[in-house]
């Protein structure tokens, strides 16, 4: 004897992010995407910052390891 299927009533959009998608408000995801978008940023910034000052990077890196060198060796 096979079990009956019944139906599985589906939620409407907005009732679904008001109370929550898989139990997960809003909000949280809000909140998560708004980080995912600030890290990416951030990242991006860094890796334009080290692509565009290379040279000046690498130049103030051999300075102040000479200057510590000195230091070091009196």
């Amino acid at each position: 004897m096979r079990p009956s299927r019944r139906p599985i009533p589906q939620a409407t959009a907005s009732a679904a992010l008001e109370s929550g998608v898989n139990g997960v408000d809003l909000a949280t995801i809000v909140i998560g995407l708004v980080t995912l978008v600030l890290v990416v940023g951030l990242m991006v910034a860094l890796v334009w910052f080290v692509v565009a000052f290379r040279e000046w990077l690498l130049l103030s890196l051999v300075l102040w390891s000479i200057s510590q060198l000195r230091k070091l060796l009196g």
